[in-house]
């Protein structure tokens, strides 16, 4: 064959298709490559103009955008109950009493920024976090430490101990208060905006004070309305004497309570300089030598405006008593009862196999011992499993708790006891007949001369001592 036939196409038609298809895509592609370099100035060109058109959008749009600058305080709360988000009288603290319409208005008025913007616009540039990157890191460093690999229990317990105690002096109550202003506030000068920021804080804690009143002490303690000169000259002797005891066991806790507070033991009033301990005394006074003395009088001479009545008050007493002294056994048993299960299903939670000990799985978790224990990789949060871990060893608080409920109650119990043999004497002496003759009529004449005496003289003297505790409790009723 000669050099021209073999360069000639095959006489197949298959082959010879492929052969012109491959042509045409050779040539088609030459041409799209030259058609472009041809028109490469417009192509250039119109690349060029779309990229200024973005640019130009982009610039456009951010040139539109508001620009806010944002002026920062951060201060500390160091009043008592900060770290639990309560003020110091144990009323309920929030930022957004800080940020309140109240304080915020006075603020605006004060620096009159009516010039400068409008206040809803003033009142939504504030804003304050809370920020404490020590008690993060705390968290971060124990979780390392409470994930590791063939920690035992007793170390367990040790870490938890150790994080919730530094927990305790992290929990610093650090704020940052915030006012980011834009192109409506840009007149508004940045010292001046500080002001208002400093301006704010002092207008909030005046605020507080003056109107929720929460650097005082909120105790409500008695007044002279506990008690009627008139009620008592017309309550039958007994009934009288009795409204002297409550009153008076009413002023001695409220004196107890005022002894608690910081400075309470060094405060007095007037010309004999009374102090606290001074009422107490007086109230101990008057229930050894006045009131004690005087029901003794009333028991032995059976004095009584109305002897129905006062047996009726009498019995409906003993019978009040019976009802609590009941409630106070239902408490005892039901605390005990629940003591004894919960010691009882401890225990049972012990089995014995072979003479030996062994826990039972409800118990695994809940017993120390050298053996360690693998700490699962925790899927919740740190702080859930603190609570979890806080559950698992709570035993010994709950056992405590029920005991100290037991006591508490047993105690009652007691007090209500002595209430019932302090009725039931006087309610047997009453209801016995005296001999009728002229010795007792005399004994009993002087009788009542001195129980109508004495009522109005340990009247007086509950009167004047209220209002020497209400005339030193302003003394130091400022906490701060």
């Amino acid at each position: 064959m000669s050099e021209k036939e073999q360069n000639l196409p095959s006489a197949d038609p298959d082959r010879q298709l492929g052969y012109y298809n491959e042509a045409e895509d050779e040539i088609s592609l030459k041409d799209l490559i030259f058609t472009l370099w041809r028109h490469r100035s417009i192509i250039v060109v119109l690349s060029l103009s779309f990229i200024f058109v973005v640019v130009a959008a982009a610039t456009w749009i951010y040139s539109k955008q508001q620009i806010t600058n944002r002026v920062s305080l951060e201060f500390k709360l160091e009043f008592e109950g900060a770290d639990r988000s309560e003020y110091p009288n144990g009323l309920r603290f929030s930022t957004a009493d800080i940020l309140s319409t109240p304080v915020l208005s006075e603020v605006y008025e004060e620096n009159d920024l009516k010039r400068y913007i409008g206040f809803p616009e003033f009142k939504g540039g504030l804003t304050i976090t809370q920020t404490n990157d020590k008690l993060r890191i705390l968290e971060y460093e124990y979780a390392g430490k409470l994930n590791q690999k063939n920690l035992s229990l007793e170390e367990r317990d040790r870490l938890e101990a150790e994080f919730l105690e530094k927990k305790k002096t992290a929990l610093l109550p650090i704020y940052t208060f915030s006012c980011g202003y834009s192109e409506k506030m840009n007149s508004i000068p940045e010292g001046l905006i500080a002001k208002v920021l400093i301006d704010t804080l002092r207008i909030w804690a005046n605020h507080a004070d003056r109107v929720k009143g929460v650097n005082k002490y909120q105790y409500s303690l008695v007044s002279r309305n506990i008690l009627s000169e008139k009620d008592l000259e017309e309550q039958d002797y007994l009934v009288a004497t009795d409204m002297l005891r409550t009153a008076t066991r009413r002023i001695s806790n409220d004196i107890k309570r005022l002894q608690q507070i910081p400075g309470g033991t060094t405060a007095k009033v007037g010309d004999k300089n009374v102090s606290l301990q001074d009422l107490q005394y007086r109230m101990e006074d008057v229930q050894q030598f006045k009131l004690s003395p005087l029901i003794g009088l009333i028991r032995q001479s059976g004095a009584s405006k109305e002897e129905t009545i006062t047996l009726a008050y009498l019995r409906n007493r003993l019978f009040e008593l019976n009802l609590k002294e009941d409630a106070a056994s239902a408490n005892v048993a039901v605390y005990e009862n629940s003591l004894n299960k919960y010691i009882r299903r401890t225990r049972g939670a012990l089995a014995t196999a072979d003479g030996d000990t062994v826990l039972t799985p409800s118990l695994k978790q809940g017993v120390t011992t050298n053996v360690p224990a693998m700490i699962p990789q925790f899927g919740a949060t740190f702080l859930d499993n603190l609570i979890e871990m806080a559950q698992e060893n709570s035993n010994m608080m709950f056992r405590q708790q029920i005991s100290e409920k037991v006591i508490k109650s047993g105690l009652n119990k007691v007090e209500i006891n002595i209430d019932k043999k302090y009725y039931q004497e006087l309610y047997d002496r009453i209801s016995v007949d005296h001999l009728q003759n002229d010795g007792f009529e005399a004994y009993k004449k002087k009788a009542l001369e001195q129980i109508n005496f004495t009522h109005k003289e340990i009247y007086n003297i509950l009167m004047r001592s209220i209002d020497e505790i209400n005339a030193i409790y302003p003394l130091f009723r400022n906490i701060f």
